[in-house]
């Protein structure tokens, strides 16, 4: 055996090596990797949209429980993505610290209110449109998600910093004005075109 290398081979050694360290996010599978490099997930509400948008998510995320009133139709969903939880009541599947984010696809009456949960338990959410059915549903949405954002600080780095330096209608930091009472609904505007 030649002890001696040659430039040439020495050269394409390293190319290989190179295009293998490359290629390898491609040629590994992404459950081959960590478990906080998966974004852990709930499904509230499974029927036709929202299963459609869980399947689309089964690839690049883990999906933990699911939530639906029809029960049948919640088992069925579950066992056919791998989800190990079942739940008719979505506030069940919302108690879970494992879970990352949530996709919020129920009837339109009832995305405020799930929206306003997710955001109480620290988590981030994906809702179907329209997010609300009113104006004050939307802000109170915001103002939870706001409040509530500081409890997630270490999962979503990106929402914490950019609500701290956000300033609110007060003139405080965010985090100063949280002792501030949210605004209340006063109706129509008295304002004159």
């Amino acid at each position: 055996m030649n002890a001696k290398t040659t430039r040439r081979e020495f050269v394409s050694a390293g190319l290989a090596g190179a295009a293998a360290t490359v290629a390898s996010p491609w040629l590994v599978p992404a459950s081959a990797f960590g478990a906080n490099d998966r974004i852990v997930i709930g499904g509230i509400g499974v029927g036709n949209q929202g299963s459609g948008n869980m399947r689309g998510l089964k690839n690049s995320c883990s999906i933990a429980a699911i939530a639906d009133v029809y029960l049948p139709r919640a088992e069925a969903f579950a066992k056919s993505v791998g989800a190990k939880h079942v739940y008719q009541d979505y506030r069940k599947l919302l108690e879970h610290d494992d879970i990352d984010a949530v996709v919020v696809c129920t009837p339109h009456h009832w995305h405020a209110l799930c929206c306003i949960h997710a955001a109480q338990a620290g988590k981030d959410i994906f809702c179907e449109k329209p997010l609300s059915n009113s104006i004050l549903e939307g802000r109170r949405i915001v103002e939870a998600h706001a409040y509530f954002s500081f409890a997630s600080a270490s999962r979503n780095a990106y929402t914490s910093a950019s609500a701290s330096a956000k300033r609110s209608r007060t003139g405080l930091p965010a985090s100063a004005a949280r002792s501030v009472p949210p605004r209340q609904a006063t109706g129509a505007s008295s304002r004159s075109p």
